[in-house]
């Protein structure tokens, strides 16, 4: 298109617009949770946060780029292991561990352990320590 304009939008502009649609209300939704969540400090929204600064998802990556290192920078550690016992019930074991230094310098560190315990072949179920 000749003469026409050219419209520039930034990440923050682009997911505006998509939540803007009428099909996009579990986006609203997730986003006002991550914002209550972020607001208050609850513990979800810091292990949340800390996960994307040490560990992002492509998406979480991409959405990032934009932002020129304003992200948190810090490790991340996971360990998983499993064990069958005599009656075939199977436990899995997974220890998360991030850190990041906050941007007045000090350390946040955040350990997750999760356990998984099922019976032969059952369901599992998850409980968070």
């Amino acid at each position: 298109m000749q003469g026409g304009k050219l419209a520039i939008a930034n990440g923050i502009d682009i997911i505006n617009i998509i939540m803007a649609h009428n099909k996009m209300s579990a986006l609203r939704a997730e986003a006002s949770t991550a914002f209550v969540q972020r607001e208050t400090g609850s513990v979800a929204g810091v292990a949340r946060a800390m996960q994307a600064a040490t560990a992002p998802t492509e998406g979480q990556r991409m959405l990032q780029a934009g932002y020129k290192g304003a992200i948190l920078g810090g490790e991340s550690r996971e360990q998983s292991s499993t064990t069958t016992d005599a009656e075939g019930n199977v436990r899995v074991d997974r220890f998360v561990e991030r850190s990041v230094l906050g941007e007045d310098g000090r350390p946040i560190l955040l350990q997750q352990a999760q356990q998984c315990v099922g019976g032969g072949g059952g369901h599992m179920g998850a409980e968070e320590i």
